[in-house]
């Protein structure tokens, strides 16, 4: 897992930076349920479906632009 966390942190490169964004999405989403449950909150599996579809579309418009 530290070895993931790792690789949320970008070197400023356009590819790596995506890349450290999904990375960290994918941590979170693999952590988030179980901290939520302690803490008594529900993680929003639908929420984090709509996130990381607008993740997709904003790095798709922002390759339009380079």
């Amino acid at each position: 897992m530290y070895g993931r966390y790792v690789k949320t942190f970008s070197n400023g490169d356009y590819t790596h930076l995506w890349a450290a964004i999904f990375t960290a999405c994918e941590l979170f989403r693999e952590i988030a349920p179980a901290v939520g449950e302690r803490l008594g909150f529900v993680y929003d599996r639908q929420e984090d479906a709509n996130m990381t579809a607008y993740l997709n579309w904003m790095k798709s418009e922002w390759e339009k632009t380079i």
